[in-house]
């Protein structure tokens, strides 16, 4: 991204400014506690594409504006519930299912596409197990690290079949085959 070449400089401060009036609506709409949780899960959706595309220039600026939002989604009591729902089972999850499967999804989507927008593109170091998690009732969830309770459900389907994490800490790492590299990645020489 930081090799993009600007063709014209009036169109992308445009673009830039209609981002912006974008994120600042998707904000607005989030907060609006009148919404039902679809809608603001939707408007935290278009808050972080809108924040990204408006910081092109600037990834990190992006990455830190929206990890703090992601933070606020996680925070709000309806998706406590959903969540806590959703991984404990119980017979509060027979009502609603198809309702709470997708926002489920749909919560676990931004966090899977921001996590993989942070590690390609931002130049400081988010580990996995710092990610903002979402607060049950008996623990925290954390979106990316724990993203297998989620997605080996049978109403998950094949949206996130490959791991959102590229931490694998079941591996031995031989330290004559490995070295970490400026962003803090281990790199290990495949044998």
């Amino acid at each position: 991204m930081r090799k993009l070449n600007i063709v014209s400089t009036k169109e992308s401060e445009s673009a830039k400014k209609r981002f912006e009036e974008a994120r600042k609506r998707a904000t607005d709409a989030f907060c609006n506690e009148a919404l039902d949780i679809q809608d603001r899960i939707f408007a935290a959706k278009l808050r972080v594409a809108s924040e990204i595309l408006e910081c092109l220039d600037n990834p990190d600026t992006a990455v830190s504006s929206c990890l703090l939002f992601l933070g606020k989604l996680h925070d709000l009591p309806p998706i406590r519930e959903i969540f806590t729902v959703y991984l404990n089972r119980g017979i509060k999850s027979k009502f609603n299912k198809t309702e709470r499967v997708e926002n489920v999804k749909s919560v676990m989507m931004i966090n899977y596409v921001l996590y993989q927008f942070v590690s390609k593109f931002s130049s400081k170091y988010y580990s996995v197990l710092a990610w903002t998690t979402i607060q049950l009732s008996d623990r925290s969830f954390n979106p990316i690290w724990n993203w297998q309770e989620v997605s080996t459900r049978k109403s998950w389907g094949e949206n996130l079949i490959q791991p959102p994490n590229e931490l694998q800490l079941d591996k031995l790492i031989d330290r004559h085959k490995s070295a970490v590299n400026s962003r803090g990645e281990i790199i290990v020489k495949a044998s």
